[in-house]
């Protein structure tokens, strides 16, 4: 799929202005000239001129190709599920955690899709659970990355 290029900077513009907007809301650190928002502040400024500057390119181009270019796969209703899965399998990760937990929700992920993309639905359950519990292991026991739990696990195991 191929788009025209002021879009995308049209696109990367709003996420630019957003990003510096939140970056605002940053506390301010007593005693300090610069704050936490200065970094991803500049990176929002940078991110914005970016955007004005793929506006000007796909103007100059819009004379020689059109806006959007669909992509072949877009006309395969398999390649076009498997894309929707992915986008669905973020939705459901990022409301499924805090209900279900990291572990639940990261098995029934992985368990759809590779359902989906291997056809093998035992394999698929196995690998879904070790990956789930090796992520969760390493991230929440050795890293101390703090990972919601969900009802089905103990609290801090």
């Amino acid at each position: 799929m191929k788009v025209n290029d002021a879009i995308i900077g049209s696109v990367l513009m709003l996420f630019a202005a957003a990003v510096f907007a939140y970056t605002r809301t940053f506390p301010s650190v007593p005693g300090q000239e610069y704050g936490p928002g200065l970094f991803p502040g500049l990176i929002a400024v940078g991110l914005f001129a970016s955007g004005v500057a793929l506006i000007v390119k796909g103007i100059r181009d819009r004379r020689s190709a059109p806006w959007v270019v669909l992509a072949d796969w877009v006309r395969s209703s398999r390649h076009l599920v498997s894309f929707l899965l992915g986008i669905g399998g973020m939705v459901f990760y990022i409301l499924g955690v805090p209900v279900l937990g990291f572990v639940v929700t990261s098995i029934i992920l992985l368990v759809i899709l590779l359902v989906w993309l291997r056809g093998r639905p035992l394999s698929s359950l196995v690998v879904g659970v070790v990956v789930s519990g090796g992520t969760y292991l390493v991230f929440h026991q050795v890293l101390r990355v703090p990972l919601a739990t969900g009802p089905f696990m103990p609290a801090g195991w």
